[in-house]
């Protein structure tokens, strides 16, 4: 959507889509991702459509972990009663239990060939949408790149690490979301850089994270400095080499 209605009027030579493993199959599932106020993509007679449903969605179920049953009493009763304000506390604390719990239970999934009927459709909707955008892009004369994004155990300085996270959630191959999507990318020639063996290759060697900070965990979440910069000229050596070989 995106593409459809900021992209085209910078008229680009390319486009570059990011392709997160940690949660992008999640985030275009509507049943699987929680934040449902959100435009969707869903399958209807083969053809992918935006499902716009989350503009009638009631203000409790747009702000679910914000939104208490407390809530449906007037505000300046509420405001004005301990107890109430300390129930409200205690339901949003627990739907922020329940969401965490769920979502670390649901991770490792991002990992594994999909079995439940559920991943796989998140799966199907994926690969679809990068289909469709390729198809779009190509019509409009410009270059596509699927950009493949590291998440923290698949870029971890320590090897063991890896593997205990492996078994410890029975991951076969930390990198099937990265093999599937070059495979898709193969199939519709489209061009695919996975940042994950040149980040993987630069943590082990430094022994140091590329990923996370000091103030959160460490080697897990957004890229760092370090992880940036080695990103960056990924990019652009292989920005450079494509260019240039182009007639």
């Amino acid at each position: 959507m995106t593409l459809r209605q900021k992209v085209w009027k910078y008229s680009p030579d390319l486009v570059i889509l990011a392709f997160f493993p940690g949660n992008d199959l999640i985030n275009n599932s509507k049943k699987l991702e929680f934040y449902k106020r959100r435009p969707f993509f869903v399958y209807k007679n083969g053809e992918l459509v935006p499902d716009m449903s989350w503009l009638k969605m009631s203000p409790e179920e747009h702000d679910y972990l914000k939104f208490s049953s407390v809530d449906y009493l007037p505000t300046w009763f509420v405001n004005n009663s301990r107890i109430l304000r300390l129930v409200r506390k205690v339901d949003l604390d627990h739907k922020k239990r329940l969401l965490d719990a769920t979502e670390k239970e649901r991770f490792p999934k991002n990992f594994q060939e999909p079995i439940e009927p559920v991943w796989k459709e998140a799966w199907q909707v994926t690969e679809g949408l990068i289909t469709l955008i390729n198809q779009e892009v190509k019509v409009k004369k410009a270059d596509f790149m699927v950009l493949i994004v590291s998440t923290g155990y698949q870029v971890h300085p320590d090897p063991i690490a890896r593997q205990s996270y492996m078994k410890q959630f029975g991951i076969k191959d930390l990198y099937y979301p990265n093999h599937r999507i070059k495979s898709l990318g193969d199939r519709l020639n489209i061009t695919t850089l996975d940042t994950v063996p040149r980040l993987r290759e630069y943590a082990e060697k430094n022994k140091t994270c590329v990923q996370g900070f000091p103030n959160a965990l460490p080697c897990e979440g957004h890229w760092n400095s370090q992880g940036h910069e080695q990103v960056g000229q990924l990019i652009a050596e292989n920005l450079c080499d494509k260019f240039k070989a182009e007639p």
